[in-house]
């Protein structure tokens, strides 16, 4: 519970927030067991409750210095805490709401701001991405082996836009996504077709705010946000119902259907930010178990190791839901030591915090079995690039691995069994 609080904080919606997280956690220490910097650094105040400690301390105007924005930067926002914990703390939410405040009266050192700001700028755009990685492949022999090891390869497709059926459907491109892994939403156009759903992706904004959000950059995540809502409400107008909203990466997913925490109490955009967050789907609630079945012997990945991303399985919780999709397409899942383990990817996280994303890596890595696998198989962009660094097996989204399954099917079953020739 909150005491002494500071003058300029009696007012802010930020102190009701963590009053309230703070007075359900009772302290039991259950969260430390699986926060990933807690325990690769055994550090107090870098698990959720020494956090918890520290944010209090600072809304109460005691001790609190640059220390206190190292740890809670720290943090991967992976929710596994939030899981674990027997009270249901929701502790993102405290987090992402007295962080940037303790950082824009505590500071950062001028190199972090200085990543931070250049993330923040580049990474949201897709023009900037794509020319971003040319010049880093040209350049790649000055670039530090981490680093070189994680430029993707961006493949040239054309686009696209998929409007038929008697359903449509608003698709995020994704800011990184649509330039690294285009093949990720046009494969979830081609699954949903054959369910009579058109898929059309979302031209403007391209970022769902994301992003800046976790970087802390407020004003320019709501920004994107307010963008994105006022796309929807074209697109519901013209169509004259509500219209979905799909997210491929599970990251995105889970901070649309959260939009309305960060409109809370906002004049004008709250009721708006909540009807757009309803509106919010993941593709595993959108496809048909029955449509996929069988496909796995289709796929030259029928055995593959799954790794649910923290954003699934922690934030929208649906990483059953995605096992299930998988188990009835026919594919072997291999059992994976430690399936809460975050491979220490976490958006823009793993750039700020090198060493301790690859060592992240490491661990989670040691939990595949990847001799027995064809694959590694995942469901948000962020992840999938960071785990290809790690193994020379290819790294597919679900939605691809179903995708490409389901189209040499369709190919099967168009070729002419008398002469093996495709039918005309």
């Amino acid at each position: 519970m909150l005491t002494r609080l500071r003058p300029e904080f009696r007012s802010l919606p930020e102190a009701e927030v963590a009053e309230a997280v703070l007075r359900r956690c009772v302290h039991c220490g259950f969260c430390t067991a699986t926060c990933p910097t807690y325990r690769l650094l055994g550090d107090e105040n870098d698990g959720p409750r020494g956090r918890l400690y520290l944010m209090k301390a600072f809304l109460e105007g005691g001790p609190a210095g640059s220390d206190t924005v190292r740890h809670l930067d720290r943090c991967l926002t992976c929710r596994s805490c939030e899981t674990t914990c027997p009270s249901g703390v929701e502790y993102h939410r405290v987090l992402e709401r007295v962080r940037p405040q303790a950082a824009e009266r505590l500071g950062r050192p001028w190199r972090e701001r200085l990543a931070r700001a250049a993330i923040g700028s580049l990474m949201p755009r897709p023009d900037r991405v794509t020319a971003l990685l040319d010049l880093a492949r040209h350049f790649d022999f000055l670039l530090p082996g981490r680093l070189r090891r994680r430029l993707p390869q961006v493949p040239r497709l054309p686009s696209w836009r998929d409007t038929s059926g008697h359903t449509t459907m608003l698709v995020l491109p994704g800011c990184v996504q649509q330039v690294t892994h285009p093949g990720t939403n046009r494969g979830l156009a081609r699954l949903l077709a054959r369910q009579g759903v058109g898929l059309r992706a979302i031209e403007s904004p391209s970022c769902c705010g994301a992003l800046n959000a976790h970087l802390d950059q407020g004003n320019a995540a709501r920004r994107l946000m307010q963008r994105m809502i006022e796309t929807w409400e074209r697109a519901c107008r013209e169509q004259q119902s509500e219209v979905p909203v799909l997210a491929a990466a599970s990251g995105c997913g889970l901070h649309l259907r959260e939009y309305d925490e960060h409109f809370a109490g906002s004049s004008g955009w709250a009721e708006r930010a909540a009807a757009f967050a309803a509106a919010v789907r993941d593709p595993a609630e959108v496809l048909d178990p029955e449509r996929v079945q069988g496909l796995a012997a289709h796929s030259p990945f029928p055995r593959i190791v799954f790794h649910a991303p923290c954003t699934l399985q922690h934030g929208l919780r649906l990483d059953v839901r995605v096992r299930e999709l998988l188990t009835a397409a026919g594919f072997e899942l291999l059992p994976v030591r430690e399936p809460w383990r975050c491979c220490g990817s976490a958006g823009a996280w793993s750039l700020l915090h090198p060493e301790l994303s690859e060592r992240l890596l490491e661990a989670r890595m040691a939990g595949f079995p990847l001799e027995a696998a064809d694959a590694v198989v995942t469901a948000n962009v962020g992840c999938q690039m960071h785990i290809a660094t790690a193994t020379a097996l290819p790294v597919l989204h679900w939605i691809e691995l179903l995708a490409e399954a389901a189209d040499r099917r369709d190919a099967s079953r168009n070729q002419s069994p008398e002469t093996g020739s495709e039918s005309r």
